[in-house]
């Protein structure tokens, strides 16, 4: 039976100081601030990007995007959180998203624990699965399993914007491109 995001981080939370070698290992810092800005930070931009219509677009898109992921740390691909979207998943059974360096979301876990070890080396794989399940998680015997549970995921709800932040940033950025009287942009 899967642990749900509530009670994984609970034990992400009780156990983050004996976990505390392992997440520097696989590059992930927890954020413990509901009020965590950073993945929508515009501080980068500057006068010119801010007069560019499409720029401010994806930026709009993203910030509203954003408001819709329980953010829970970074690692070195980006941002990591939990998906409740726009209809509003139980965070118990929101699956994890990452915001990527590039600005893409894609789901790449379906539970916290399976994030977790999907960025072990996999030469320590075993090792670090055996560490999580001590503390009481819930993880997937391999990444190949691990791979088919998000992408069961991703087939069962591609098309659908609640359960796909991309598609969900990419329809309000094409309705912001929209209304400053730009064409839309297919989505990829």
């Amino acid at each position: 039976m899967n642990k749900d995001a509530i009670i994984e981080l609970q034990i992400l939370n009780n156990a983050e100081g004996n976990l505390a070698q392992f997440l520097e290992d696989i590059g992930f810092e927890r954020c413990n601030d509901l009020n965590w800005q950073d993945p929508s930070d515009t501080s980068y931009l500057n006068d010119s990007d801010r007069q560019d219509m499409d720029i401010m677009a994806n930026v709009f898109a993203m910030s509203e995007t954003n408001r819709l992921i329980y953010w829970i740390g970074k690692d070195v691909g980006g941002f990591i959180g939990l998906w409740v979207g726009p209809s509003n998943i139980q965070l118990a059974n929101a699956p994890v998203v990452e915001l990527d360096l590039e600005g893409q979301y894609r789901i790449i876990a379906t539970r916290i624990a399976d994030y977790l070890i999907s960025r072990s080396y996999s030469e320590d794989f075993d090792k670090d699965r055996e560490l999580l399940v001590q503390y009481g998680f819930t993880v997937a015997d391999s990444l190949d399993e691990l791979e088919q549970a998000v992408d069961e995921f991703k087939e069962k709800f591609y098309f659908d914007p609640s359960m796909s932040p991309q598609l969900y940033r990419h329809r309000i950025y094409n309705d912001q491109r929209w209304k400053h009287g730009l064409t839309a942009v297919p989505f990829d």
